[in-house]
Order: structure tokens, then C-alpha cells, then sequence
């Protein structure tokens, strides 16, 4: 039952990953530019809020079923 949990956040995560990359709006104020990016700065930071909304999802849920149990 947490995989379900776990997964909808991870999912959640994942889209909002797809839709802040989709939805730069630096090409409609500026026109075409390079973009570079800064994976040894993006990894960390996206893997600790990955990590974040996972145990914000998980553990609630996992102390909830606890009790009904």
C-alpha cells in the first residue's frame, strides 16, 4: 500500500520536472539563447526534493495505516 503512495509522489515529481524544463520562459522574453545547466548544482537539489516529497508522502501514510491496523 506505500508503493502506491510512493509512486504518486514520485509521479508528481516527475511531472513537475517535465513542466518546469517545458515552461522556461527565457526563448519568449529573450529569444533563442543557451541554456546551460548546472548538473552538479540540479542533481543534488532535485535529488533532495525527490527525497522530501517522498518521506512527506510516506511516512504520514505509513503512521496512518499503523494506527488502523
Amino acid at each position: 500500500m506505500l508503493s502506491v503512495f510512493a509512486a504518486g509522489s514520485l509521479l508528481v515529481v516527475g511531472i513537475d520536472l517535465v513542466l518546469a524544463v517545458a515552461s522556461s520562459p527565457l526563448p519568449r522574453l529573450f529569444g533563442p539563447v543557451p541554456l546551460v545547466i548546472p548538473y552538479r548544482t540540479l542533481l543534488p537539489i532535485t535529488g533532495a526534493s525527490t527525497a522530501l516529497a517522498l518521506l512527506s508522502t510516506v511516512l504520514p501514510a505509513a503512521a496512518t495505516l499503523r494506527r488502523h491496523e
